[in-house]
């Protein structure tokens, strides 16, 4: 499973893809610019190469990376997320206006495997508007139906944090519901000590 990390931040995909395929998992490169995100990366990662800006990525940085199976990335939220209370721009916005460029990048990686999965990450809180639009653009690059699953991490963990994940293939509906809340995990001053 050779596969291509956008806007990687510490590496969360990794570790999934990691787990999931051990030694059959292969990172071709990945493409972050948060220094502390870098740090804490290649901590974990350290043969890891990172092609840095996703705005500066050319065809053939990816033309060089020969046949991909799998690009993962969560494109900047700051434009589509209910927490900007300044004003959203979605899609037209700097940061989340991303969003192209990644499309361009899976174009060109698209040529070199047409099979190409994608696991493509954002904020649930996005304008419906957004969410279809993404969902009907990789659908044209994708020439298939790409699925915008729902999740909310609450469904495994004490924290709430919804989010769409666009893939190839639908991801099954997980039935199971987080019974723990937050008092069980809190550990009380008296616990801690001095």
């Amino acid at each position: 499973m050779r596969y291509l990390s956008l806007f990687s931040g510490i590496g969360g995909f990794e570790v999934a893809i990691h787990t999931v395929f051990g030694k059959d998992a292969e990172c071709a490169a990945y493409s972050e610019i948060d220094k502390h995100a870098i740090i804490e990366y290649e901590r974990h990662y350290p043969s890891h190469e990172n092609l840095g800006d996703v705005s500066k990525i050319r065809k053939k940085d990816i033309d060089a990376l020969g046949k991909l199976d799998l690009i993962v990335g969560g494109f900047p939220c700051s434009d589509l997320s209910s927490m900007n209370h300044k004003g959203r721009l979605g899609l037209e916005g700097e940061k989340s206006g991303l969003f192209w460029t990644m499309l361009r990048i899976l174009r060109w990686a698209r040529k070199n495997n047409p099979d190409l999965k994608i696991i493509i990450e954002n904020n649930a809180s996005m304008a419906h508007r957004w969410r279809d639009l993404i969902t009907r653009e990789l659908s044209r690059t994708f020439k298939t139906t790409i699925h915008c699953n729902y999740f909310d991490s609450s469904q495994w963990v004490v924290q709430k944090r919804r989010r769409y994940y666009w893939t190839i293939d639908a991801i099954p509906i997980y039935e199971k519901q987080n019974t723990r809340r937050i008092n069980d995990i809190l550990v009380s001053k008296e616990e801690l000590g001095d």
